[in-house]
């Protein structure tokens, strides 16, 4: 950007009426260029110099009372839970004759032992008398693998839980003298999952089973070249992810239901479902004729589909709402056999008749943010705005340790003026709007005070997919993309309910069984909740 021309200075015997206010005209024109270069780097997304204020005083500090700690003193002592595993007496070397022994000062010092060990199996083979050979058996944990449990275990770590690549994660086995190809690598990583796999569907079913709510989110996963999306579903109990190659509602109704493979139901709830969307009447009258005599279940896409045509139902329109209102009414049978809530974005998709649903406050506040301003009226006017959002956000978090019906009404009074249109500035009314029409959904949670008002749950999550992407781009296999997905909702499930993913690792390599299905820590978990509600 040019930089301007500084004025010369002006001596004051030389200055005039006219030259003061053509100075000060000037330092008002200034003012407003770096306001207006400011604000196109916020908008462009780039870096804008701090501000610092010069006449800030220094802080003094408050003098401690008599037995008073400073601040950040009361900590946890680390080294009083920590196992030792070796103790080293260390003698004085010139010991005066007469000195006294006063026994030891202890010293701790943390640290780890990274060896390369290598074993060896001689399994006895032995001849029977029909000319058979019988072999001693390997260990279970190792049992058809060259790599042992451990090394396996540090590298499904290293990879999904900390995130390095495959190609610095065979250079470092590589540097520790570890013979391992790329190709080996590849299927320690992706390959013969099924135990994990099997986890994480049961993560998934405790999660359905203790939440009231689910929190949702997508976002992108390319796969095979080819632009893919990731769905999040999950709270503050379990996290649950699945990628596809579209985000469209059938997708998300596929994703609810937590089954490799999605099923279809034709009944009534699925009639309903089509009378709420607005179907043909053809279409409505042709599913009501089927479900009079029973309703009929699929558990394969294809035969729904050969049902369908059979039917004579073969427009495209047509056969995405069959297909949303079956996977629906399958959906009410299983998971949403409990009436849940859904928290989420403005984003169509995961809309649901009959379920409620709410917004999240921080996505709602963007639209206030995104509107832009040209005079500085119109700044003081968004800055208003803002503030009485956040104002009232805050407001709502207080009611939801208390909730009462007075206050209830007070809420929606402001809400309702914090809508209100402003004069001579219609692309901060349109934003406004657009927050009136979403006052149900925002407003949900004075009915239900459980419910959160943010979806931050679901964007600190799928975080994780976000810097993968940046970073490897995308999957290449199927089974490497649903590895992705299982290691994801595992190392994060762990998060939540407090268990070391590295002691998961190797207690499921290891089968060891030491460390309960993460499954059972998620019920655990929300019992605990229960339990303390109750006293």
């Amino acid at each position: 950007m040019k930089k301007l021309t500084k004025w010369p200075y002006i001596l004051d015997s030389e200055r005039t009426p006219l030259v003061d206010q053509l100075l000060e005209i000037l330092n008002e024109r200034d003012e407003y260029i770096g306001e207006l270069e400011t604000e196109i780097k916020r908008l462009n997304r780039l870096s804008i110099k701090p501000t610092f204020n010069k006449n800030k005083k220094p802080h003094e500090k408050k003098p401690l009372e008599p037995g008073e700690k400073r601040p950040g003193s009361a900590k946890e002592q680390k080294t009083q839970s920590l196992q030792i595993h070796h103790t080293h007496i260390l003698k004085v070397e010139e010991k005066p004759a007469n000195a006294v022994f006063k026994g030891y000062r202890t010293y701790t010092v943390q640290e780890i032992a990274i060896n390369v060990v290598n074993h060896l199996y001689k399994c006895e083979r032995w001849q029977k008398e029909d000319g058979s050979y019988i072999q001693a058996r390997l260990p279970e944990a190792i049992a058809g693998h060259h790599f042992g449990p451990m090394l396996r275990a540090y590298i499904l770590h290293q990879y999904y839980h900390q995130g390095v690549t495959q190609g610095l994660l065979q250079q470092q086995l590589k540097e520790w003298a570890i013979k391992i190809s790329k190709g080996q690598l590849n299927r320690l990583l992706i390959e013969n999952k099924a135990p994990f796999h099997d986890d994480k569907k049961a993560i998934y079913d405790a999660g359905m089973f203790v939440s009231s709510y689910l929190q949702v989110d997508d976002t992108g996963a390319r796969h095979q070249g080819k632009n893919g999306y990731c769905t999040y579903i999950g709270n503050e109990y379990f996290a649950y992810f699945q990628s596809t190659l579209s985000k469209s509602r059938v997708n998300f109704l596929a994703c609810l239901q937590g089954l490799a493979e999605p099923a279809y139901l034709l009944d009534n709830d699925a009639l309903l479902y089509l009378l709420k969307q607005n179907a043909s009447s053809e279409v409505r009258y042709l599913i009501r004729e089927l479900c009079r005599t029973c309703p009929e279940y699929f558990f394969k896409e294809e035969h729904f589909l050969k049902k369908l045509n059979r039917l004579g139902i073969k427009r495209t329109i047509d056969i995405k709402l069959c297909k949303e209102a079956a996977l629906y009414s399958h959906l009410l049978k299983t998971s949403f056999y409990k009436k849940k809530s859904i928290i989420s974005d403005e984003a169509g998709q995961f809309c649901l008749p009959d379920i409620l649903h709410g917004l999240c406050w921080l996505h709602a506040e963007r639209k206030l943010k995104q509107v832009l301003a040209v005079t500085p009226n119109q700044e003081a006017l968004i800055n208003q705005k803002r503030e009485a959002f956040w104002y009232l956000y805050n407001k709502i978090n207080e009611y939801k340790l208390n909730p009462d019906d007075k206050d209830k009404k007070i809420l929606r009074k402001m809400f309702n003026e914090l809508c209100e249109p402003v004069e001579n500035y219609e692309m901060l009314n349109e934003a406004l709007s657009r927050i009136r029409r979403w006052q149900d959904k925002l407003l949900l949670v004075l009915d239900h005070p459980d419910l959160p008002i943010h979806n931050n749950t679901s964007e600190r999550d799928i975080r994780d997919y976000v810097r993968r992407r940046k970073i490897s781009g995308g999957t290449r296999s199927d089974i490497g993309r649903q590895a992705r997905d299982t290691f994801t909702s595992i190392k994060k499930t762990c998060q939540k309910v407090n268990v070391s993913f590295w002691s998961y690792l190797l207690d499921k390599i290891n089968r060891t069984k030491n460390v309960k299905k993460i499954s059972d820590y998620v019920i655990k978990k929300r019992a605990l909740e229960n339990v303390n509600q109750f006293f």
